[in-house]
């Protein structure tokens, strides 16, 4: 892991994905599987019980960076990779007494992440992991802070591909840890560990699922940028390093002069943002 700036004195950084949880508490991290429950209700108590561990009289924020969409009220919207998560409410099982709760979407901290990170005032993030995650960064900032706009869920040309969303043809479904192991199935190579398909991904077994990556890749990269104007795009996450060439490919896809980098952070990003935002929260407002 790629050391993590401190958190600020009095906050606590939580990461949330969809199959681990991480935190930070001054400059001491802890990471644990995200565990699978017979009921979603344990699996958020669970959480609730494992975050609790880490409070001590002096955290007065919780600063939570959450793969799940949430609402304004901190209730689970959507949630794809845990469908079963709809509508729990997150943020009143983290709403300990006497600590405020900030809730981010996991794109966006990771966004900040690889913004601080690469000195980048403007971008879009675009994060492969179980799921493909997005953010925006305007003016140094993560916009919007809570609900994200999802880019993974929309769809292109090629529809031969389930979601876990029920859909066809998203983009999660071409780039994500889980759709591209899903494709690879499909072609009858087995169950293929990401070390066997770092190897074999610029072959040609593996051609028609490095394209509808590079696709998908590409369809979100014009929608996003376009969105707020962004002409730089960093293709991050914990997978993007296994997968030779793709960020190449999907600067070449594009061919409108838009600057695609390579994230720094890997799977990191997101809790490096989340510190960052925390850090943010942390500074007195200054008078107008």
């Amino acid at each position: 892991m790629k050391i993590v700036r401190e958190a600020p004195s009095g906050s606590l950084v939580v990461d949330l994905g969809a199959t681990k949880v991480a935190s930070v508490v001054s400059s001491r991290i802890r990471t644990s599987a995200l565990p699978v429950l017979p009921r979603a209700t344990d699996e958020l108590a669970w959480l609730a019980a494992w975050i609790a561990e880490e409070l001590t009289p002096a955290i007065h924020r919780i600063v939570v960076a959450a793969a799940p969409e949430m609402d304004a009220r901190g209730v689970v919207r959507r949630w794809p990779n845990r469908p079963e998560w709809l509508g729990l409410p997150l943020g009143t099982a983290l709403a300990f007494n006497g600590v405020s709760v900030e809730i981010l979407a996991d794109g966006a901290a990771a966004a900040l992440g690889e913004a601080s990170e690469q000195g980048l005032e403007r971008m879009l993030y675009l994060g492969l992991g179980t799921g493909v995650s997005t953010g925006w960064v305007v003016d140094g900032m993560p916009v919007p802070v809570r609900e994200p706009i999802d880019l993974a869920h929309t769809t292109i040309a090629d529809r031969s591909a389930e979601c876990v969303c029920g859909r066809r043809g998203c983009v999660q479904a071409w780039a994500s840890g889980r759709g591209i192991m899903d494709r690879i199935v499909g072609l009858g190579l087995g169950d293929l560990s990401w070390n066997d398909i770092a190897r074999r991904w610029s072959g040609p077994a593996l051609a028609h699922v490095r394209r509808g990556a590079v696709d998908a890749l590409s369809a979100a990269s014009r929608v996003g940028a376009e969105m707020f104007g962004c002409e730089v795009v960093v293709i991050g996450g914990r997978l993007v390093g296994l997968l030779p060439g793709l960020v190449a490919d999907v600067r070449y896809s594009l061919g409108d002069g838009t600057l695609v980098r390579m994230g720094r952070l890997g799977g990191d990003a997101t809790l490096h943002g989340a510190v960052a935002l925390a850090r943010v929260l942390d500074q007195p407002l200054r008078p107008r």
